[in-house]
Protein backbone atom coordinates (compact mmCIF):
# COMPACT_ATOMS: atom_id res chain seq x y z
CA UNK A 1 0.00 0.00 0.00
CA UNK A 2 1.21 3.55 -0.71
CA UNK A 3 1.65 5.36 2.26
CA UNK A 4 0.67 8.68 1.64
CA UNK A 5 0.17 10.70 5.45
CA UNK A 6 2.03 9.94 9.25
CA UNK A 7 -1.56 8.59 9.98
CA UNK A 8 -1.42 6.19 7.62
CA UNK A 9 2.33 5.10 8.55
CA UNK A 10 1.72 4.90 12.34
CA UNK A 11 -1.02 2.84 11.32
CA UNK A 12 0.52 0.18 8.85
CA UNK A 13 3.20 -0.06 11.35
CA UNK A 14 1.17 -0.99 14.59
CA UNK A 15 -0.86 -2.98 12.83
CA UNK A 16 1.83 -5.49 10.97
CA UNK A 17 3.89 -5.37 14.36
CA UNK A 18 0.39 -6.38 16.09
CA UNK A 19 0.00 -9.52 13.91
CA UNK A 20 3.30 -10.61 14.13
CA UNK A 21 3.10 -10.67 18.12
CA UNK A 22 0.45 -12.29 18.37
CA UNK A 23 1.92 -15.02 15.77
CA UNK A 24 4.69 -15.08 18.05
CA UNK A 25 2.69 -15.50 21.51
CA UNK A 26 0.70 -18.43 19.64
CA UNK A 27 3.72 -20.27 19.41
CA UNK A 28 5.07 -19.33 23.10
CA UNK A 29 2.08 -20.82 24.16
CA UNK A 30 2.41 -23.84 22.12
CA UNK A 31 5.86 -23.85 23.87
CA UNK A 32 4.51 -24.14 26.95
CA UNK A 33 1.87 -26.49 26.58
CA UNK A 34 4.10 -29.09 24.76
CA UNK A 35 5.21 -32.12 26.00
CA UNK A 36 9.41 -33.00 26.63
CA UNK A 37 9.56 -35.31 23.12
CA UNK A 38 7.84 -32.03 21.34
CA UNK A 39 10.13 -29.48 22.16
CA UNK A 40 12.77 -29.99 20.36
CA UNK A 41 11.01 -29.75 16.95
CA UNK A 42 8.67 -26.45 17.88
CA UNK A 43 12.11 -24.49 18.84
CA UNK A 44 13.39 -25.14 15.63
CA UNK A 45 9.99 -23.88 14.04
CA UNK A 46 10.09 -21.39 16.40
CA UNK A 47 13.48 -19.94 15.64
CA UNK A 48 12.89 -19.52 11.92
CA UNK A 49 9.39 -18.00 12.41
CA UNK A 50 10.98 -15.60 14.55
CA UNK A 51 13.65 -14.75 12.14
CA UNK A 52 10.76 -14.45 9.58
CA UNK A 53 9.19 -11.93 11.41
CA UNK A 54 12.48 -9.59 12.08
CA UNK A 55 13.50 -9.60 8.43
CA UNK A 56 9.85 -9.11 7.54
CA UNK A 57 8.42 -6.50 9.58
CA UNK A 58 11.95 -4.65 8.99
CA UNK A 59 11.25 -4.76 5.32
CA UNK A 60 8.06 -3.88 5.38
CA UNK A 61 8.67 -0.84 7.97
CA UNK A 62 11.33 0.34 5.72
CA UNK A 63 9.55 0.24 2.68
CA UNK A 64 6.39 1.78 3.99
CA UNK A 65 8.83 4.71 5.38
CA UNK A 66 10.58 4.89 1.85
CA UNK A 67 6.82 5.17 0.27
CA UNK A 68 6.34 8.14 2.65
CA UNK A 69 9.21 10.42 2.47
CA UNK A 70 8.46 9.84 -1.75
CA UNK A 71 5.43 11.17 -2.13
CA UNK A 72 6.39 13.86 -0.21
CA UNK A 73 7.44 15.06 -4.01
CA UNK A 74 10.64 17.15 -2.30
CA UNK A 75 13.28 18.32 -4.50
CA UNK A 76 16.56 16.84 -4.11
CA UNK A 77 17.91 19.50 -2.38
CA UNK A 78 15.76 19.00 0.10
CA UNK A 79 16.61 15.80 0.54
CA UNK A 80 19.09 14.07 3.11
CA UNK A 81 22.19 12.79 1.49
CA UNK A 82 20.37 9.39 2.07
CA UNK A 83 17.12 9.95 0.07
CA UNK A 84 19.34 11.79 -2.81
CA UNK A 85 21.59 8.37 -2.61
CA UNK A 86 18.24 6.37 -3.36
CA UNK A 87 16.88 9.16 -5.92
CA UNK A 88 19.98 8.62 -7.79
CA UNK A 89 20.48 5.02 -7.58
CA UNK A 90 20.13 4.03 -10.58
CA UNK A 91 22.61 6.74 -11.98
CA UNK A 92 25.06 6.37 -9.30
CA UNK A 93 24.79 2.31 -10.67
CA UNK A 94 25.58 2.47 -14.11
CA UNK A 95 28.37 4.79 -13.18
CA UNK A 96 30.26 2.52 -11.03
CA UNK A 97 29.89 -0.27 -13.65
CA UNK A 98 30.79 2.43 -16.47
CA UNK A 99 34.78 3.83 -17.25
CA UNK A 100 33.20 6.25 -19.52
CA UNK A 101 33.71 9.42 -18.55
CA UNK A 102 31.06 11.19 -19.98
CA UNK A 103 28.80 8.98 -17.88
CA UNK A 104 31.12 9.96 -14.88
CA UNK A 105 30.78 13.85 -16.06
CA UNK A 106 27.05 13.48 -15.84
CA UNK A 107 26.73 12.17 -12.89
CA UNK A 108 28.86 14.72 -11.02
CA UNK A 109 27.11 17.21 -12.91
CA UNK A 110 23.98 16.44 -11.50
CA UNK A 111 25.45 16.38 -7.81
CA UNK A 112 26.53 19.83 -8.46
CA UNK A 113 23.92 21.64 -9.58
CA UNK A 114 21.21 23.04 -7.62
CA UNK A 115 19.30 19.82 -7.70
CA UNK A 116 16.10 21.44 -8.40
CA UNK A 117 14.74 18.61 -9.70
CA UNK A 118 12.06 15.86 -7.58
CA UNK A 119 13.61 12.28 -8.03
CA UNK A 120 11.22 9.43 -8.92
CA UNK A 121 12.19 7.24 -6.00
CA UNK A 122 11.17 3.63 -6.66
CA UNK A 123 9.86 3.19 -3.79
CA UNK A 124 9.07 -0.75 -3.84
CA UNK A 125 12.20 -1.95 -4.61
CA UNK A 126 13.93 -0.07 -2.34
CA UNK A 127 14.66 -2.21 0.81
CA UNK A 128 17.07 -5.09 -0.19
CA UNK A 129 17.09 -7.71 2.62
CA UNK A 130 19.18 -10.07 -0.02
CA UNK A 131 19.52 -13.78 1.30
CA UNK A 132 19.67 -12.78 5.37
CA UNK A 133 19.17 -9.81 7.21
CA UNK A 134 22.57 -9.64 9.07
CA UNK A 135 23.77 -6.76 10.88
CA UNK A 136 25.60 -5.49 8.03
CA UNK A 137 23.06 -5.69 5.91
CA UNK A 138 21.23 -3.99 8.64
CA UNK A 139 23.59 -1.16 8.84
CA UNK A 140 22.99 -0.78 5.45
CA UNK A 141 19.23 -0.38 5.91
CA UNK A 142 19.44 2.22 8.88
CA UNK A 143 21.91 4.19 6.88
CA UNK A 144 19.60 4.11 3.75
CA UNK A 145 16.99 5.13 5.78
CA UNK A 146 18.94 7.86 7.87
CA UNK A 147 18.48 5.76 11.18
CA UNK A 148 20.76 5.85 13.75
CA UNK A 149 22.61 2.41 13.82
CA UNK A 150 23.93 2.15 17.70
CA UNK A 151 21.20 0.52 19.19
CA UNK A 152 20.89 -2.31 17.15
CA UNK A 153 24.67 -2.88 16.18
CA UNK A 154 25.31 -3.57 19.67
CA UNK A 155 23.21 -6.61 19.26
CA UNK A 156 25.76 -8.31 16.58
CA UNK A 157 25.90 -11.61 18.95
CA UNK A 158 22.01 -12.40 19.02
CA UNK A 159 21.17 -11.04 15.16
CA UNK A 160 24.11 -12.82 13.62
CA UNK A 161 24.96 -16.28 16.03
CA UNK A 162 22.27 -17.16 18.24
CA UNK A 163 19.49 -15.81 15.68
CA UNK A 164 20.14 -16.16 12.08
CA UNK A 165 23.11 -18.91 12.31
CA UNK A 166 20.88 -21.31 13.99
CA UNK A 167 18.05 -20.46 11.60
CA UNK A 168 20.14 -20.74 8.27
CA UNK A 169 21.13 -24.37 10.43
CA UNK A 170 17.33 -25.36 10.55
CA UNK A 171 16.37 -24.41 7.70
CA UNK A 172 19.15 -26.24 5.70
CA UNK A 173 18.15 -29.84 7.69
CA UNK A 174 20.68 -29.90 10.66
CA UNK A 175 19.81 -31.09 13.94
CA UNK A 176 19.87 -28.25 15.86
CA UNK A 177 19.47 -28.18 19.55
CA UNK A 178 17.35 -24.66 20.92
CA UNK A 179 17.96 -24.20 24.12
CA UNK A 180 14.26 -23.32 25.81
CA UNK A 181 16.02 -20.50 28.25
CA UNK A 182 17.66 -19.16 25.08
CA UNK A 183 14.83 -18.45 22.57
CA UNK A 184 12.85 -16.80 25.27
CA UNK A 185 15.52 -14.14 25.67
CA UNK A 186 16.04 -14.04 21.82
CA UNK A 187 11.75 -13.48 21.58
CA UNK A 188 11.97 -10.73 23.89
CA UNK A 189 15.16 -9.09 22.41
CA UNK A 190 13.52 -9.43 19.17
CA UNK A 191 10.25 -8.00 19.70
CA UNK A 192 12.23 -5.07 21.89
CA UNK A 193 14.45 -4.57 18.60
CA UNK A 194 11.36 -4.48 16.38
CA UNK A 195 9.61 -1.78 18.72
CA UNK A 196 13.04 -0.11 18.32
CA UNK A 197 12.63 -0.20 15.00
CA UNK A 198 8.78 0.76 14.72
CA UNK A 199 9.52 3.94 16.96
CA UNK A 200 12.49 4.99 15.68
CA UNK A 201 10.87 5.12 11.65
CA UNK A 202 7.81 6.99 13.33
CA UNK A 203 10.07 9.46 15.28
CA UNK A 204 12.01 10.28 12.05
CA UNK A 205 8.45 10.26 9.63
CA UNK A 206 7.20 12.53 12.20
CA UNK A 207 10.03 14.92 12.70
CA UNK A 208 11.01 15.02 9.12
CA UNK A 209 14.40 13.63 9.65
CA UNK A 210 14.70 12.77 6.04
CA UNK A 211 14.40 16.72 5.19
CA UNK A 212 18.14 18.39 4.37
CA UNK A 213 19.22 20.52 7.96
CA UNK A 214 18.71 20.39 11.81
CA UNK A 215 15.67 21.85 11.84
CA UNK A 216 12.22 19.56 12.54
CA UNK A 217 9.69 19.89 10.24
CA UNK A 218 6.06 18.12 12.10
CA UNK A 219 4.60 16.33 9.51
CA UNK A 220 0.67 15.37 9.43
Amino acid sequence: MRIQTLDQLVEALDNDLRWRKRELTTVNYMLTKSRAHEKGPLLRAAICILYAHWEGFVKTAATDYVSFVAIRNLRYCDLTPNFIALGLRKEIREAGRSDNPIVHTELVARLTSDLSERPQIDWQNSINIRSNLNTKNLREILALLGLDERGYLSKGQLLDKRLLENRNRVAHGERVEIDPDDYAVMHSEIIQLADRFSTDVQNAAATGQYRRGLASYPES
